[in-house]
């Protein structure tokens, strides 16, 4: 499977989870896919995570449902 998340949202989501990550000092997001614009499925919500894992965007995640994120955002 070909999975296409342009840089844009990948940049917009990531912008995201850094300023909701400033608001509590644990650090925990629950990140909701479905604002941004694009198509949700288990595998998007799966390469989402690893992208954010691989990136060192986030220390650990959770699929939490279909489009839905768990996760300890790295301080930056």
């Amino acid at each position: 499977i070909i999975i296409m998340i342009s840089q844009t949202i990948l940049n917009k989501i990531i912008e995201d989870l850094q300023k909701n990550a400033n608001n509590n000092k644990e650090r925990e997001v629950y990140l909701d896919l479905h604002p941004y614009d694009m198509k949700i499925s288990g595998e998007i919500t799966d390469y989402i995570l690893e992208y954010l894992k691989t990136n060192n965007i986030i220390e650990k995640g959770v699929k939490d449902g279909k489009g839905l994120i768990r996760c300890i955002v790295c301080k930056f």
